[in-house]
């Protein structure tokens, strides 16, 4: 039986998965190449829940070695004082926050929610309580959350 040979080009090749072996197995997870340069990207390391989604309560759910880091509850994108100080969180944080999914996580985490945002409790019942809060910038003045 007789073997063919390889050509310039295979041996290049084989010399090139070669090396892209090499830095897979150093942590190099995204490869791209344009105009003849090659760019490498590291993996991160992630973190997620039980449905998937990117999620860490006591540190970043994805980062990188170089430093890099991202912070998430349950999928939901958040800083990292909601994560690493949560006690420092301040009603002007929870009023000021946009995103109400963001508003939630704070609601749940901050320690002592309800005398930290100076709410009155107007209903308390199997379901949870009834909490109302003075908003200096909000035309009502007020806010009713539940608890």
């Amino acid at each position: 039986m007789q073997t063919k040979k390889g050509n310039k080009n295979d041996y290049r090749f084989i010399e090139a998965m070669e090396l892209f072996l090499q830095l897979k197995e150093a942590g190099a997870g995204y490869f791209a190449e344009q105009d003849g340069i090659l760019y490498v990207c590291p993996n991160p390391i992630v973190r997620l829940d039980e449905k998937k989604r990117y999620h860490c309560e006591t540190g970043p759910s994805i980062f990188w070695k170089d430093g890099l880091e991202l912070w998430h509850i349950h999928g939901v994108k958040v800083s990292d004082k909601i994560v690493k100080t949560s006690e420092k969180l301040t009603k002007e944080d929870w009023v000021n926050e946009k995103n109400m999914e963001v508003r939630r996580i704070i609601q749940d985490r901050m320690v002592d929610f309800p005398q930290k945002i100076g709410a009155k409790r107007i209903k308390k019942d199997n379901l949870g309580e009834l909490l109302q809060v003075s908003l200096e910038n909000d035309p009502e003045k007020q806010l009713a959350t539940s608890r």
